[in-house]
């Protein structure tokens, strides 16, 4: 079947000498073309991109806010360098009661 419902025979299928791959063709047409609708459903809503990692998103302000986010990482690591990052195992009490932000 299309997409349009109309079921297509592949070309050598003049004569039916096997009904068990009719059904197969038609289970696989039926399969993929509902998989393409499922696809589409879910990407209708979600045209904008983030061009750096690929996540989707639906309003404008919200890819702007992921962007930055993304600008600001890379800024970190640029000024960091190739120095490893290091972090302590655990917080100091202080920082455990009260975190810094």
């Amino acid at each position: 079947m299309n997409l349009s419902g109309k079921v297509m025979l592949p070309p050598n299928f003049g004569d039916l000498s096997s009904i068990k791959e009719l059904i197969i063709y038609i289970f696989l047409i039926n399969f993929y073309r509902f998989n393409l609708l499922a696809i589409a459903e879910v990407y209708d809503g979600v045209k904008l991109q983030c061009s750096v990692c690929g996540m989707r998103f639906v309003r404008n302000l919200t890819l702007k806010k992921h962007l930055d986010n993304h600008f600001q990482r890379n800024n970190e690591f640029k000024k960091r360098g190739n120095r490893a990052v290091s972090r302590p195992l655990f917080l100091t009490a202080k920082d455990f009661i009260q975190p810094k932000s």
